[in-house]
């Protein structure tokens, strides 16, 4: 755009001579001056006032010089620095609904791990204890009723046998313990205690047992489906964490660029502003003197007071877009902040407009159609695990237990092993649902439309990603026009406003003039402003509809997403 600027410079300086007062014309040597015409000699002259610090001869100088840009030099903000890349990390910190699907994560982590435990083996543990204080004669009222009386010495002499046996002493036989209890407790036995509390020989008066159980599955095709459905689920669930987020990264985005766009349009307006002053000031004197009239001073007063309304409108929303990205991001709305990230444009190269291509990129990379690639998988899961009823479960058992008949005065205390028996099994135990009510049959058919269900979703998502990137591609050159457009137009406003600034101080225009150049100039930076801001969304939205996080946000989700893959 130089030679914009230079031919624009050259036609001024044409246009300054053009309007040269007689006074200052210069005539060469040798030659009369003519006398000045009638009409000429009514023409008020108007002494041109030069700037301060400037002289007249600072024509070519003011064309030159660079205006002030809000953009390359915006106010100096106050606060904790906070960078795009710093508000997206503390987003993907504080979202709910990412934390939300981390949690959803950390579920499916446990149902792998319930899933695992029906193949695991079972190990069960039981004890029990009983006592008992009487037992009933199965013989009573029969000729056998008086078997318990008959049998209450043999009960006595087993008694005693054991007692003997647990202390290392010989043993009695039958008769010699029958002469030496007559001889103890009379000839009924009334003198002395059978030693069971009864006269029924098969009273046992504390009785313990305890059994270790351990089983192991064999075959159970409900289990195994179980255990990949709940892998299933997990892969769904690590897809769910990367869609929330790149939403997050995407909504962080545009509330930090709008943030930045009305803090740059404050700036557009406050330079505006400043330029209305300085036009007020200049007019002011001009009034002073009686080379201008009042109302021109009123009618820039009257500017300036609008342009201030407006200043204070638009710094007013740039206080709310800094608060909806501190709202974004989880921060405390009273902590003060400094956008440090500027509207620049993206750091990768923009689309070359190749719709089909996009959409092959983002069939492969989008997490929500692969999260319903995934429940497709997940549902053919579950339709092998509702079909595992059709089939046999099959378990190996072995047991190891232990029974202990134990009196009351037991020899040796009750641990003795005269009083405690082991046992020993083994076996195997097959379970087979023969019959159902075609409740398995039913099951099988749901899952069967469920995933012609999926299917069908799986193509309108496709479809609304191939829209979604269509319609992304086409605001990418829409921006990418509109801001070629307004770069031209900047400058031509630029140098616009400096043929009206000197205009205005040599004396051949008016601050009206000026004040229209001004306005253009405003309205051109923020069209800028504005085209810039719609090209960076219209990027987040490209990148987003082909399922990746734009470039200058990569490297702050790029170790997060890996370290989420790679949780186990």
């Amino acid at each position: 755009m130089t030679s914009l600027r230079g031919l624009a410079a050259l036609g001024l300086l044409c246009v300054a001579p053009c309007v040269m007062t007689p006074a200052d014309a210069q005539t060469p040597a040798g030659v009369d001056p003519e006398p000045a015409s009638p009409r000429a000699a009514d023409v008020p002259l108007i002494e041109p006032e030069p700037a301060p610090g400037r002289s007249s001869g600072a024509t070519v100088d003011a064309l030159t010089e660079p205006l002030a840009d809000p953009l390359t030099d915006p106010q100096p903000q106050t606060g904790t620095p906070l960078a795009l890349g710093d508000a997206i990390q503390i987003g993907l910190a504080r979202r709910y609904a990412l934390r939300v699907a981390r949690a959803d994560l950390e579920i499916a982590e446990a149902r792998i791990d319930e899933a695992w435990g029906a193949v695991y083996p079972r190990v069960d543990l039981a004890a029990s204890y009983t006592r008992t204080f009487y037992a009933a004669n199965p013989f009573e009222g029969s000729d056998a009723g008086e078997l318990f009386g008959g049998l209450g010495l043999l009960n006595a002499w087993l008694v005693t046998n054991r007692e003997l046996e647990a202390n290392g002493q010989p043993l009695l036989t039958f008769d010699q313990f029958s002469t030496n209890y007559f001889e103890m407790c009379g000839a009924d036995g009334s003198l002395c205690d059978s030693g069971g509390g009864d006269d029924n020989p098969f009273l046992i008066p504390n009785q313990a047992s305890a059994t270790l159980r351990v089983t192991q599955l064999l075959y159970n095709g409900r289990a195994f489906a179980g255990i990949d459905a709940a892998e299933g689920y997990r892969e769904q669930q690590l897809d769910a964490i990367h869609h929330e987020a790149m939403t997050t990264v995407a909504e962080v985005g545009r509330a930090y660029y709008r943030a930045q766009l009305a803090r740059r349009q404050v700036a557009v307006t406050r330079a505006s502003v400043e330029r209305a002053r300085d036009t007020l000031d200049e007019i002011s004197r001009r009034v002073e003197r009686g080379v201008l009239p009042q109302f021109q001073q009123l009618s820039t007063e009257v500017q300036l007071a609008n342009l201030e309304s407006n200043l204070s409108r638009a710094e007013a929303g740039a206080a709310d877009a800094v608060d909806a990205l501190k709202l974004t991001i989880g921060m405390p709305v009273q902590e003060d902040v400094a956008l440090i990230t500027e509207l620049d444009l993206p750091g990768s190269a923009l689309p070359a407009g190749d719709v089909d291509a996009a959409v092959a990129v983002a069939e492969t990379q989008r997490s929500d159609l692969s999260r319903i690639r995934k429940q497709k998988v997940l549902l053919e899961k579950q339709r092998k695990l509702a079909a595992a009823d059709y089939y046999p479960v099959i378990e190996a058992v072995g047991s190891l237990g232990y029974i202990g008949n134990i009196p009351d005065d037991p020899t040796g205390g009750p641990f003795a092993d005269t009083y405690w028996s082991p046992s020993l099994t083994a076996g195997v135990q097959l379970s087979w649902n023969l019959f159902s009510g075609f409740a398995t049959d039913a099951a099988v058919a749901q899952r069967e439309a469920e995933l012609r269900q999926a299917q069908v979703q799986y193509e309108q998502a496709l479809d609304g990603a191939r829209l979604e990137v269509t319609r992304a591609v086409r605001s990418i050159a829409s921006a990418r026009r509109q801001l070629a457009a307004q770069e031209r137009n900047v400058e031509r406003a630029e140098l616009n406003y400096r043929h009206a600034e000197i205009r205005v101080r040599e004396g051949v225009s008016s601050a009206m003039e000026l004040r229209e150049a001004s306005q253009q100039l405003d309205e051109s930076r923020l069209n800028r402003l504005q085209a810039i801001h719609d090209l960076l969304l219209a990027w987040i939205d490209y990148e987003t509809a082909i399922g990746t996080p734009p470039a200058e946000m990569r490297a702050v989700t790029g170790g997060r997403a890996r370290a989420t893959e790679e949780a186990p």
